[in-house]
């Protein structure tokens, strides 16, 4: 389930490196998931308001959270422009144990500039204002480390760069390097990964059961109560349907780091999804 991050100014290559990482990892027989704009169904219109690109990012980061397990590849290619943002990425990324990655394009803003005139991907008063907001990326950063500069305009330095990558995601055993997460960042490795994993999965199930039953209609202050589930989760009455699923999750990593540090006694799937619920239950 490793994490590969993609950044870089607007039009400068980012998906279409990404597409051939996405290609290059599949030949290996590994299961890929490539999570952008395109694969979301989103609008770049959504970058012309601070409300519009704040959604974008929330659902981008739902997915991400959605789509998390131990046998996936996970390539998030969007403009990931604020070291904020990536630091929530590698956040996550500690929590669940598995390897990351960021990958910064490296293409001038003249070239991006020249791509986005002959696409009409951005409007010029939108891709101006994303390139002057980019906060670039630093080696010293640890939450922007690993970090591999790509040169897309060279294509015999691109393909290095996809060898490297797949080193870093994929190292052989024995040579995984030390972590230097603080400890704010990372669970007790004292506790069992499968136990860590067994829960993150159960509270993903309650979740996904929350999110279908807003899909289907239900709203703020309506009772969730899938069919056949023993448990039920009453929405809260202030609710955002554009940011709900981020909150969710949000709320399932909290519960998840609060397993870590104090175990619970019973790890039966019953009492952490009757734990989870009631948690749900406190926050919302």
């Amino acid at each position: 389930m490793p994490l590969i991050l993609v950044t870089g100014l607007p039009c400068s290559g980012k998906t279409q490196f990404a597409e051939k990482l996405s290609e290059k990892l599949k030949l290996s027989r590994r299961n890929v998931i490539l999570v952008n704009e395109e694969s979301l169904n989103i609008s770049r219109e959504a970058y012309e308001t601070y409300a519009g690109e704040n959604s974008l990012r929330q659902q981008i980061k739902a997915e991400v959270d959605r789509t998390f397990n131990r046998d996936t590849f996970i390539i998030v290619d969007s403009l990931n422009y604020t070291r904020g943002l990536r630091y929530e990425f590698f956040c996550l990324a500690r929590t669940m144990l598995t390897e990351y990655c960021v990958v910064r394009i490296n293409t001038d803003m003249p070239v991006a500039e020249a791509w986005n005139e002959a696409t009409a991907r951005y409007p010029p008063e939108i891709f101006t204002s994303l390139c002057q907001r980019y906060e670039e990326t630093q080696e010293i950063n640890n939450w922007e480390n690993p970090l591999v500069r790509v040169a897309p305009a060279d294509p015999d330095a691109a393909a290095l760069a996809l060898d490297r990558i797949v080193a870093i995601l994929t190292p052989a055993p024995g040579k995984r390097k030390a972590s230097k997460e603080h400890a704010g960042s990372l669970p007790d490795r004292r506790f069992p990964v499968t136990a860590a994993a067994d829960i993150d999965a159960t509270c993903k199930a309650v979740v996904e059961a929350v999110l279908t039953a807003v899909a289907a209609g239900s709203g703020p202050g309506d009772t969730v109560a899938p069919p056949n589930a023993q448990w039920t989760v009453r929405l809260p009455l202030m609710m955002d349907p554009q940011t709900f699923p981020a909150r969710l999750h949000r709320m399932r990593r909290q519960f998840a780091r609060m397993c870590h540090t104090s175990p619970p006694k019973d790890l039966r799937e019953a009492s952490i999804r009757g734990m989870f619920v009631k948690y749900l239950a406190s926050e919302m």
